[in-house]
């Protein structure tokens, strides 16, 4: 087993560095998750709220990541296009919808594929229920070239297609987990993903090896700061938290694989 006080987490150009001055985080493993799984546990209402707000927090988190490290990747021939899909039948049901929408994926794939079966697209989905119950989608795609919304509409076949202008946004992973409100904490997601995405996508990657979290945050330039704060957590005590932004100068990269050998892409 090893530990450390820091962790860096690398997602395209933004990097966040954690440091724990109160404690140490335990890394390289054996979980024994699972031995007293037999047993039976009396939770609270108040804990298990506690725990649900944790999931939502993880969740939040998960897919803010996920959608910046495919983002900011330099020399990305491609801008990623934010998209919202709406039914015009009041479908409340996840299930239906989730095949509907399954199905106009292979369609948009056999379109910009020129007719092909070969998977394409990249993308992370964000679903949400309207006032009247009904299901609708945000959608972000990271390999897409321009195409006309008339043409998305007929593709897409069930409702409304609103292109959302993301190109002044400098955190797009922090926008567009804001979508996940209520309906991640409320009872209709219960049983269901939060959100879901290509295979093909880059994942984050988090860096736990002391000296390497430590080579990273001496060189990585001070007019890349964006963001530094100190937050109290139930788990960790104490933590200093701070956020570098890159931008598309991809500098960062030899210096990770340099430093960091291999890493934990959980």
């Amino acid at each position: 087993m090893k530990v450390t006080n820091l962790k860096v987490i690398v997602t395209g150009s933004i990097i966040e560095v954690y440091f724990y001055p109160e404690r140490v985080l335990a890394y390289d493993y054996q979980s024994n998750k699972g031995v007293n799984s037999g047993v039976n546990r009396i939770i609270d209402q108040e804990e298990d709220l506690r725990n649900k707000e944790s999931s939502v927090n993880r969740t939040r988190s998960n897919l803010k990541r996920l959608i910046n490290a495919n983002v900011y990747i330099p020399n990305n021939p491609f801008s990623p296009v934010f998209w919202t899909l709406t039914f015009k039948e009041n479908i409340q049901d996840l299930k239906v919808a989730n095949k509907i929408f399954s199905k106009f994926i292979k369609r948009l794939n056999y379109f910009v594929g020129n007719g092909t079966k070969k998977t394409f697209l990249k993308y992370v989905v964000v679903h949400e229920f309207q006032e009247r119950g009904a299901v609708h989608y945000h959608a972000i795609f990271f390999n897409l070239k321009f195409i006309h919304v008339n043409i998305l509409a007929d593709i897409w076949g069930q409702g409304f297609i609103k292109i959302n202008k993301i190109d002044c946004v400098k955190n797009i992973g922090s926008y567009i987990s804001k979508y996940l409100g209520k309906d991640l904490a409320g009872g209709k997601l219960d049983g269901h993903k939060r959100y879901f995405s290509s295979r093909n996508l880059k994942r984050p990657i988090f860096i736990k090896n002391q000296q390497a979290c430590e080579e990273i945050l001496k060189n990585i330039p001070k007019e890349f700061l964006v963001d530094s704060r100190e937050f109290q957590s139930e788990y960790h005590g104490k933590v200093f938290y701070t956020q570098f932004n890159i931008g598309n100068s991809g500098y960062h990269a030899g210096l990770i694989k340099r430093v960091a050998g291999p890493c934990d892409n959980d």
